[in-house]
């Protein structure tokens, strides 16, 4: 508990330097966040140009509004919903925005953060792992999002639901029909299993 408040404390503090126009707090957001917002994009789009856009006008826009943009006590979640509202509307301005149900991302899961990947391949065997990435290929995309929101970004129900622009309702049904899928390759996974039911 001290732990979690420590942090709120810290991302509280840092987001506030960052609104006086220290660009130093901004540099420091920017950097620790870049790399897992760009994997995020992933599961929203398979387009790299238009992510790396996006997280371009997502970070252009926070500085020229930092004066008045809100507190926040959570930099992840603030960076997650504006980069995938950012996401979305270039696709929409692109004309390339299909239904998320029906768009393929081949590359969404390869986003997984390394530690987690490493961690469970040095705990399967090579064919576990690969029939384990064939049925999450399988899953749809904002399945796979939801997932990786909830799951590996560790954002509870509530701000999964706010992230996507969904009710919470529709998230859980979103996740249980994933897991419904994934069950028979999550049994072959013990330590993906406890670190996704932990």
């Amino acid at each position: 508990m001290r732990i979690e408040s420590a942090e709120y404390n810290y991302e509280f503090t840092l987001w506030g330097r960052f609104k006086s126009g220290d660009r130093e707090a901004f540099s420091e957001i920017y950097h620790t966040y870049a790399e897992v917002l760009y994997n995020y994009g992933f599961h929203i789009s398979d387009r790299h140009d238009l992510i790396e856009d996006a997280i371009q006008d997502l970070f252009v826009v926070l500085w020229q509004s930092r004066e008045s943009i809100s507190n926040t006590t959570s930099i992840k979640y603030y960076l997650f919903r504006s980069l995938r509202r950012h996401i979305v509307k270039l696709m929409q301005k692109n004309r390339h925005f299909d239904s998320f149900e029906n768009t393929a991302y081949p590359e969404a899961f390869s986003a997984i953060p390394s530690f987690e990947m490493e961690l469970i391949i040095s705990e399967t065997e090579e064919r576990q792992w690969k029939d384990l990435k064939m049925a999450l290929e399988e899953l749809k995309p904002r399945q796979l999002e939801a997932i990786r929101l909830h799951f590996f970004e560790g954002f509870d129900l509530k701000k999964v639901a706010l992230i996507m622009e969904m009710n919470e309702q529709s998230v859980r049904n979103l996740l249980q029909r994933a897991f419904h899928k994934l069950r028979q390759w999550m049994l072959l996974l013990p330590v993906l299993f406890c670190f996704l039911w932990g």
